[in-house]
C-alpha cells in the first residue's frame, strides 16, 4: 500500500465512512452513532429497552417504522424531533448528549431516505424506482403490523375455548362413556383459532410486544407456538376418539398438556403487558 493510501485511510475514514465514488456511507456513520450514543438505552442487548425500542442498531427494522422515522424528512420524524429537542439522549444517559456532528449525520441519514446498507453495496438504480420500492415495503410492514395487533384480539378466544373444553371433559367423564359433542366444538374451535393467535402474535412480536423484556417475549412467542401446534395435535386425535364412539387416554392427556400450556403462555403474556410484578401480593396492599 502506498503512502498516500495510508494517508487517506488516516485521514479520511475517521470522518466520514465513503464509498469508492465518494459519496457518503451514512448507513454506516449513523450506526456508528446509534451504537455510541443508543444502544445503551435501546439496544438489542437491552433486557427491558426504554420505551419498548430495543432495536435502534437494526437500520432495516427501524427505517421502516413510521412512528419513528418518515424517510426523507427528518422534521417529520419522531426520533430526529427527540434528539433536535435534546431528549434524546436523556440526561442522566452515560453515553452523554450528541455532538452537533453526531445529530447532523442523524439528520442527514434520515434526509437521504434512512438507507440501511453501506451505500458502495447498494445497485445505482434510479432514484424515483428506490423511492416506489421504498414506499411498497413501508405500507407492507404496516398492514403486517397491524395485522400483529390483532393478536390481543384473537387470543382471547383459544384461551377460553380450549379451557372450557378441559372444564367440560372434566364435567363428562363420569357421566358419559361416549365424547361430548360441546368438548368436540370446543377443540376444533379453539385450535383452529389458537394457529391464527400464535402468526398474528409473531407478527406482533416482530413490532414490539409490550413492556417486557426479550426473554420473556420469547418465552410467550415458543409457549403460544407449542400450544397452537398441541392444540391441532389434539383436535386430530379427538376426531378419531369421535369415530370411535369413545374418549381415550392420550386425548386426556393432550387435553390437560393444551390446558397447561394456555396457562403458562397466558401468565408471559400478563408478563409482558402488565409488568413483572402485575401479580405481586405485596404491591396490591394499599
Amino acid at each position: 500500500m502506498s503512502c498516500l493510501s495510508v494517508l487517506k485511510l488516516l485521514i479520511v475514514s475517521p470522518i466520514f465512512a465513503a464509498n469508492e465514488s465518494g459519496q457518503r456511507d451514512l448507513a454506516r456513520e449513523v450506526q456508528a452513532v446509534f451504537q455510541a450514543k443508543c444502544a445503551e438505552c435501546h439496544g438489542s442487548q437491552v433486557r427491558e429497552p426504554k420505551g419498548d425500542f430495543g432495536y435502534v442498531l437494526d437500520l432495516k427494522r427501524l427505517a421502516t417504522v413510521p412512528e419513528k422515522i418518515v424517510p426523507y424528512k427528518p422534521e417529520e420524524s419522531q426520533l430526529w424531533r427527540l434528539v433536535d429537542e435534546d431528549e434524546m439522549p436523556p440526561e442522566e444517559a452515560k453515553a452523554g448528549p450528541l455532538t452537533k456532528e453526531q445529530k447532523r449525520i442523524i439528520h442527514d441519514w434520515i434526509a437521504a431516505g434512512a438507507p440501511i446498507t453501506p451505500t458502495r453495496h447498494q445497485d445505482p438504480s434510479p432514484a424515483s424506482k428506490a423511492t416506489e420500492n421504498f414506499a411498497t415495503s413501508v405500507r407492507e410492514k404496516h398492514l403486517l403490523d397491524w395485522l400483529g395487533k390483532l393478536h390481543v384480539v384473537v387470543i382471547h378466544f383459544p384461551i377460553a375455548l380450549l379451557l372450557a373444553a378441559a372444564a367440560g371433559e372434566a364435567w363428562f367423564a363420569g357421566r358419559a362413556p361416549e365424547p361430548a359433542s360441546c368438548v368436540r366444538f370446543c377443540i376444533l374451535s379453539g385450535a383452529i383459532s389458537a394457529v391464527v393467535a400464535a402468526a398474528l402474535g409473531w407478527l406482533h412480536a416482530a413490532n414490539g410486544y409490550g413492556s417486557g423484556s426479550p426473554l420473556i417475549l420469547t418465552w410467550h412467542r415458543w409457549l403460544g407456538t407449542a400450544t397452537a401446534g398441541a392444540a391441532v395435535v389434539l383436535a386430530v386425535v379427538s376426531e378419531i376418539d369421535t369415530h370411535r364412539g369413545v374418549r381415550s387416554w392420550r386425548f386426556r392427556f393432550l387435553l390437560l398438556l393444551v390446558a397447561l400450556l394456555v396457562a403458562l403462555a397466558g401468565h408471559f403474556g400478563g408478563l409482558l403487558v402488565y409488568g413483572v410484578d402485575y401479580l405481586d401480593w405485596q404491591k396490591a396492599i394499599p
